[in-house]
């Protein structure tokens, strides 16, 4: 499946990245010798639930690499026991729905191990979900919530004409939603330049990726430019989604340490949303849009 692949370029661009780094760090004209702990390996979690489109939700369970000794063979982890089970909140309470716990299955353990799914697994607004995972004598488990959709409104774009010489200098694309009044709303916003088809999983979405919150303004329409310059005849698929509190501070905490620049910078510790692992289970609400750059 094209999930199957975009999922397996996107580990070999990271481990890649590593790999070229430590070569960078080795060709340096003085030796110099730093004794860095090896941490053990754990088990990495990449979960998702959302309410658009079952195909969309899926776990993948890898594991961590170390910086000076990444093997490829190592990452994918075959053979878990993955479930979701659906609940629903009375008060301070959850009712989990046990009969119809889902098991997740995995797809490809030969070729491409650790994507685990369900066709029949779908998300509602306003449930909680329950993931639990036993791999290699661990339990890992972790709970999420799809919110409310605060649907997105609209997609725009306006071409930028130098009014000195009448030339195009940039085709930027707005996003326009309205903000409810209640507090405590948080997004992460993705998109894709290219059709909607031939692609699956959120790791596909690849050209956008933003998380942000209600802090600053609440009740009011909002809008937002993005800066990159588009192109004429661009397809832009954008998701634009309602994720609970522990999802964003995870997705902000990964988004830091994404851009940290390697294992000597300073630290991010990322703010996992699952215990006994590493890494998210994200509810999501998802608002679809597409829009096209065309001439005009």
């Amino acid at each position: 499946m094209e999930f199957q692949v975009l999922t397996l370029m996107k580990s070999l661009k990271n481990i890649a990245y590593i790999f070229t780094a430590g070569l960078l760090f080795t060709s340096c004209e003085k030796e110099i010798e730093v004794n860095l702990p090896h941490a053990p390996s754990e088990i990495v979690v990449e979960a998702y639930i959302n309410q658009l489109n079952p195909l969309f939700n899926y776990v993948i369970l890898s594991r961590t690499v170390d910086y000076f000794n990444p093997q490829l063979d190592l990452l994918g982890v075959k053979g878990a026991q993955v479930y979701i089970t659906e609940g629903t909140l009375n008060g301070t309470d959850t009712t989990w729905d046990i009969a119809n716990k889902k098991q997740l299955i995995e797809l490809a353990p030969d070729s491409i191990p650790g994507i685990y799914f369900n066709p029949l697994l779908t998300g509602k607004e306003g449930k909680l979900y329950k993931l639990e995972i036993t791999a290699e004598g661990k339990y890992i488990h972790g709970i999420t919530t799809i919110p409310a959709l605060i649907p997105l409104d609209s997609l725009t774009y306006e071409v930028k004409i130098n009014p000195d010489n009448n030339k195009d200098t940039g085709k930027f694309m707005t996003i326009h939603f309205m903000e409810p009044t209640a507090t405590g709303n948080n997004y992460r916003a993705m998109y894709r330049i290219g059709g909607d088809t031939n692609y699956f999983g959120w790791g596909s979405i690849f050209d956008g990726d933003d998380v942000f919150n209600d802090e600053i303004v609440n009740g009011v329409y909002r809008r937002f430019t993005y800066g990159r310059n588009f192109d004429f005849d661009d397809t832009i698929s954008y998701y634009f989604s309602s994720i609970d509190r522990p999802a964003y501070n995870f997705w902000q905490s990964y988004d830091q340490a994404r851009n940290n620049g390697g294992p000597f910078a300073t630290p991010v510790q990322l703010k996992s949303t699952v215990v006994g692992g590493i890494g998210s289970f994200t509810g999501m609400a998802v608002s679809y849009k597409k829009l096209i750059i065309k001439r005009k």
